[in-house]
Order: C-alpha cells, then structure tokens, then sequence
C-alpha cells in the first residue's frame, strides 16, 4: 500500500482540528509523526495562523526537507513568518534549565505576538525528545503538560505534543496521555476518555512516586 492510502485517514483526521486543541501524538516511527505534522502545518497555514514548530536543529532539517517535497514552500513561509523553527534552548531550556510556568509565560507571548503580526492564533507542535537529555524529571514535564491546558481555554492556541513511543517508558507514556484532552495514536485522533482535569491531575501527581521516562 502507498503511502499517501495508508496514511489517508491520519492526513483526514489532523486536516479537521479546531483550535483550542492539546493533542498527545504518540508515534511509532518518523514516517507517522511528520505525516502528521506535515498536514497539521498545511492545515494552519491555510487557516492563516503562524506555525511554530520546536525540536533540535537535526529533526528540523528533516522536518523541513520533507515538508518541501510534499509540495510546501516553506522558504516563503519562512520569509513572511508564518512558519518558524525553534529549538528546545531557545524554548523550554531558555533559561538554562526547564521551568514550566517560564514556558508558559514565553508561549503567551508567541501568542500575542503571532496576533500582533496579523495572523489568526498559533498552531505548535514540538518533538519531545528533548526532554531525555535535559535535566528535567518525570513529575516536572507532567506538571508542565497538565498546567499549560488553561491557555487552551483562554485564548485560540492549539498544540501537537509528540512522544517517541520507542524511547519513552510505557508507564510516562500513559500519565503523559492523561494530560491532553485529545490523542492522537495508531492512525486516528480521539476526544481522550482518559482525560483528568489539571486539579485533579496535579492531586494525583503529588502522590505519585518520581517515574522513570527514558525506555
């Protein structure tokens, strides 16, 4: 089966989001993830958002390569600021160490800003492989992703958080998936029934062991 037949559904799925989205993408290998993202950017960039999309320098050269031959021009989105590349040390790491409520901060401001350059909210999305060779515990990531959900309701922001589900340990996997109303797995996009809200996420955190989150 082609390509594009077996990833129809996944392209249809991603193609139809609406903002305010929190979205836990985890993929199986490079081909699932930036097929994805791939659509998920094209999708953004029609509706006249500004696309961020945050991982090293490596993945993003891939990244943007494939976007090329899948018909992007992503140089001009480059150019006009509609599509940017960022890296884990100018994002999370940016004060040297990863501190949630700095990253939230930051992208309340990528929010405003993409409003003040005239476009119509932001659509991000980051690999998050980062997290396994920063100095950042289980427990500090999972606060992150449970406490960034208010921006979700507060302003027309939509997020693709990608895990690596041959690096990630499996039990990071299942407190990261609760997290993030909507999941995105084995091809499809779903309302997560697993869902717990961030006070209630935040209770169980707090009696919960430090967890390993490297395979």
């Amino acid at each position: 089966m082609h390509a594009d037949d077996h990833y129809h559904d996944l392209k249809n799925y991603v193609s139809s989001m609406g903002k305010h989205s929190h979205i836990c993408m985890v993929y199986a290998d490079r081909e699932q993830q930036i097929t994805a993202l791939a659509e998920y950017f094209k999708t953004g960039l029609r509706l006249g958002q500004q696309c961020i999309y945050v991982s090293d320098v490596g993945t993003a050269h891939f990244v943007r390569n494939v976007m090329m031959r899948s018909g992007m021009n992503v140089e001009a989105d480059l150019t006009d600021g509609s599509m940017r590349f960022l890296t884990p040390e100018e994002t999370y790491l940016a004060t040297g160490n990863f501190k949630g409520d700095a990253m939230i901060d930051l992208i309340e401001h990528l929010i405003a800003d993409a409003y003040a350059a005239g476009f119509n909210g932001l659509r991000g999305a980051g690999d998050m492989t980062w997290v396994l060779v920063a100095k950042v515990t289980g427990k500090e990531i999972l606060a992150y992703e449970c406490n960034i959900n208010r921006l979700f309701e507060q302003y027309p922001f939509m997020s693709m958080c990608q895990y690596d589900a041959g690096r990630f340990h499996a039990d990071a996997v299942k407190m990261l998936i609760k997290t993030h109303p909507t999941v995105l797995h084995g091809g499809q996009i779903v309302k997560n029934p697993g869902y717990t809200p961030p006070g209630e996420f935040l209770a169980l955190l707090e009696g919960e062991r430090e967890m390993r989150i490297a395979v």
